[in-house]
């Protein structure tokens, strides 16, 4: 019996023993590898990324970056709050790993692989939404921070993640600015060609969304499966859809939205200018509410009246106004022969130049106008009637308008979107010019590589006229550095090869920061690989800053902390380190650090 007793004693002791043990042990993902983190002298810091010559700017600017702040004393631990809890600086070690192109499990597989290294901190790089979506549940559920450089996929951010960011502007974004340059620059037709995987073919149905909301048709669209090697299959119906455009529709068009434009500039002069008599005239005359009269507009008060102009403008303002107004010039234009409505176009032409002039001029005076008052000028009548309402609308429509007739009377309103990686957009290119297809084509940023892969190819007088949607490099961040310093016109509307004019984003010392911070890195980098650097390495510079940067300023190596601050602090934190060009309200929101939006830009110049 007492050895019974004795036994039950020493059992009861050893389970009291291993639940005290087994409660002091982590026992979650996330608990392990912050008890090996607060250990750890050295973090590793993992980029995964292509192994291609083409990128390899990417993985050499995070390495020097790395280098850089090791070299200063390492990551961490910079605020007074830090040093009172007996914070000390660590060491980052970079690891490099290939990104996988394979199916999504391989990338799971990776990632599983990269966080079985309980010394992974954080991880930048991923060029691929294919890869990135699958891998970020895993370092999100390992407690691992993720910054990706690539994943444009718009819900790669959307799942409710705590660690998982990126710095590029989404899918949904950039195929609106996309599709607001195809429509300013007067296209009418978009092909689409896409690789069929979650990049291809989300881009490609963001921007045929916007495209059609924004004016232009899409009469067809083809995809290819990822690997594939021949194209001419999907290639050879869209060179039998490229035709000739319906003259009649896109020329009662123009005159649908010359007349909706009119309408509504006379409506907002009215409201601002107008008499009693002129505004009672205006609704009894051209009002869409037919049933009232001059008699009923004339019992009315002045607030009134104004009420049941601002009711015009916002029918004017609607597209069952502008597809009424579409329709009677379609009956009057189809009464037309073919050689009369290109008598009628050029005739529009030239009106739309006339109305151009005259809203410069006016612009130029308004300017004038505005000059004299700070100045104390007294105003001269001629010049207080020449001011304009909504001119910068106005003038940009016209704009866009005399573009689109300019195409017309080209031919040349046909442009092709393809969507894909390098090698196979290339190849797609390629096949495209074998058709005789001639059409400019427009890509994402993943066709920016291209110019480099044809000069290296000796090929590129093959691709013709190719665009992409660009990330700034160093050039165009000096380009536009020289354009503000220079006392360049601000605007939102700047082209691609406008020296005379800046955009607004950049008119902030933020901006100045930003890019001297950038040329002392690029220094850096050519002093240690013999090269200025690319846009991807532009790209590997930021990442690895942002990670660096969260560290110092999150006082602490506790992962849950490191991740909110990024979150909470990020934009303020990034910014005033100098790390965002943009002087726009923008930074972490929903997972995505903005930098700095795309624009559009010709790959191989003529």
């Amino acid at each position: 019996m007492a050895r019974l007793i004795l036994f039950g004693l020493i059992g009861y002791l050893c389970f009291v023993a291993w639940r005290f043990y087994m409660h002091s042990q982590p026992v979650t993902a996330l608990e392990l590898r912050q008890q090996h983190i607060s250990a750890s002298q050295t973090l590793d810091l993992a980029v995964v990324w292509p192994d291609s010559a083409a990128f390899q700017g990417y993985t050499d600017a995070a390495r020097l970056v790395v280098d850089l702040a090791n070299q200063a004393g390492g990551v961490g631990c910079q605020g007074v709050a830090a040093l009172a809890q007996h914070c000390t600086k660590r060491q980052l070690r970079l690891k490099t790993y290939p990104e996988s192109t394979q199916d999504r499990e391989h990338a799971v597989q990776q990632a599983k692989a990269i966080a079985d290294n309980l010394n992974t901190l954080a991880v930048i790089g991923y060029q691929r939404s294919d890869a990135a979506v699958p891998a970020a549940i895993v370092y999100d559920r390992q407690g691992i921070l993720m910054l990706s450089s690539g994943a444009t996929h718009v819900k790669f951010t959307h799942y409710d993640f705590r660690r998982v960011f990126r710095h590029l502007v989404a899918d949904d974004v950039n195929a609106a600015l996309l599709a607001d340059y195809l429509y300013k620059e007067g296209f009418i037709n978009l092909y689409v060609v896409y690789e069929r995987d979650m990049y291809g073919s989300d881009f490609s149905n963001f921007l045929m969304e916007y495209a059609v909301q924004r004016g232009l048709q899409v009469p067809t669209s083809h995809f290819f499966e990822p690997g594939q090697i021949d194209f001419l299959p999907i290639l050879s119906p869209l060179r039998t859809r490229i035709g000739p455009i319906n003259l009649t529709q896109e020329l009662a068009m123009l005159r649908a939205r010359l007349e909706q434009l009119q309408r509504m500039n006379h409506i907002r002069v009215l409201a601002a200018q107008g008499t009693r008599q002129e505004l009672i005239r205006f609704l009894s005359e051209h009002g869409t509410n037919k049933s009232q009269n001059d008699q009923f507009f004339s019992a009315l008060s002045y607030e009134k009246l104004i009420e049941y102009l601002n009711q015009e403008l916002t029918l004017s303002k609607k597209q069952s106004y502008l597809n009424t107004v579409f329709e009677r010039h379609l009956d009057t234009l189809s009464l037309m022969n073919r050689e009369q409505q290109y008598a009628e176009l050029e005739a529009f032409s030239l009106l739309v130049e006339q109305l151009i002039t005259e809203l410069e001029q006016q612009f130029s005076e308004s300017l004038t106008l505005s000059a004299d008052l700070k100045a104390g000028v007294p105003p001269r009548l001629h010049t207080l009637q020449a001011v304009d309402f909504g001119q910068d609308l106005r003038l940009e429509t016209l704009k866009q308008m005399r573009k689109k007739i300019v195409r017309i009377q080209s031919g040349q309103v046909d442009a092709i979107f393809v969507a894909g990686f390098l090698p196979e957009l290339a190849d797609v290119i390629l096949q495209i010019r074998e058709l005789n297809i001639k059409s400019p084509i427009f890509g994402g940023n993943t066709l920016n590589d291209l110019s480099a892969q044809c000069s290296q190819d000796k090929n590129c007088e093959l691709y013709g006229d190719v665009y992409a949607l660009a990330m700034h490099d160093i050039s165009e961040y000096t380009r536009r550095y020289q354009q503000k310093h220079n006392n360049a016109d601000s605007s939102e509307e700047c082209t691609a090869d406008n020296d005379g004019c800046i955009k607004k984003r950049y008119e902030c010392s933020r901006f100045d920061l930003s890019y001297q911070r950038l040329l002392e890195f690029d220094s850096q980098y050519q002093q240690r690989y013999g090269k200025q650097a690319d846009h991807w390495a532009v790209q590997g510079y930021l990442a690895a800053n942002i990670v660096i940067e969260t560290l110092n300023a999150a006082n602490t190596f506790e992962l849950n902390v490191i991740a909110d601050t990024l979150t909470l602090q990020g934009n303020k934190e990034i910014a005033d380190k100098g790390l965002m060009f943009s002087c726009a309200d923008v930074g972490v929101t929903e997972g995505d650090v903005m930098v700095d939006p795309m624009w559009v830009r010709k790959l191989i110049p003529h």
